[in-house]
């Protein structure tokens, strides 16, 4: 096949203007949305986080530790409670202003293309679209065994041009969903050290983060190595999908 035939076909295998703009609206809408709902669940978490509610928890031997007294226990889960609720918010609002900020992106991008009267281009595979997009649906997807292959499928697919990029497009999209679990973590770190300097437990919050740690490090490996596979078989789809078409 020579070079002006395989770009002939990569070009082929480019999503169409409705399917952009379906996935357009579809990034921009779960977007805000969904972190509409982790901020409500922010809130939610943090209005719980009352001393309390939580003794009285303790006193009933709902909540329990064998390595903390009852104080410590009350101060430990208030503070965790606090700085996970607080987090959640934070996460949910940097969302919401993602999926505003996404579509200000795809409309500066769509002005710019036909500025320079290159109406073919705004179909060319946008990694960063298609990245989002495959994030998502592996959220959405998240109760399917193995959904970040689901995900990194869909970003290949988008993609549509090698399967080398498409791997590399499949991984963007698995560290789309780690992001707000490392910006969680984060959140607990702050809680850990907060009641390692307050209550003198500098061992148990080493324990406590390095445990998270590890915990944080596995989900990020396995969601980019499932991602990127997935967008190695989105691209094979959309090559045997473009074949067919094709009468190959």
């Amino acid at each position: 096949m020579s070079a002006s035939t395989a770009e002939t076909t990569v070009q082929q295998r480019r999503p169409d203007e409705p399917l952009a703009r379906f996935v357009e609206w579809f990034v921009t809408g779960m977007l805000v949305l969904g972190g509409l709902a982790v901020a409500a669940i922010g809130l939610a978490v943090y209005g719980g986080a009352d001393r309390a509610w939580i003794a009285q928890l303790v006193a009933e031997g709902r909540i329990e530790s064998t390595e903390l007294t009852n104080a410590e226990l009350i101060d430990v889960t208030y503070a965790l409670a606090w700085w996970l609720g607080i987090g959640l918010l934070v996460t949910g609002l940097l969302l919401v202003l993602g999926g505003i900020g996404f579509l200000a992106y795809r409309r500066r991008a769509r002005a710019r293309h036909a500025e320079h009267h290159e109406a073919d281009s705004i179909a060319s595979p946008d990694t960063l679209t298609n990245a989002v997009a495959g994030g998502i649906v592996t959220v959405l997807t998240s109760f399917v065994p193995f959904s970040p292959v689901v995900g990194g499928l869909v970003s290949g697919y988008l993609q549509a041009t090698d399967r080398t990029d498409g791997i590399r497009v499949g991984a963007y999209a698995g560290l789309v969903v780690a992001a707000p679990l490392v910006l969680l973590f984060l959140f607990l770190v702050g809680a850990a050290a907060v009641v390692a300097t307050e209550l003198s437990l500098a061992v148990p919050a080493l324990v406590g983060i390095a445990g998270l740690t590890v915990g944080l490090l596995v989900a990020v490996a396995y969601l980019v190595a499932l991602s990127a596979l997935g967008g190695y078989l989105g691209v094979a789809v959309s090559e045997r999908t473009t074949d067919a078409d094709a009468g190959l």
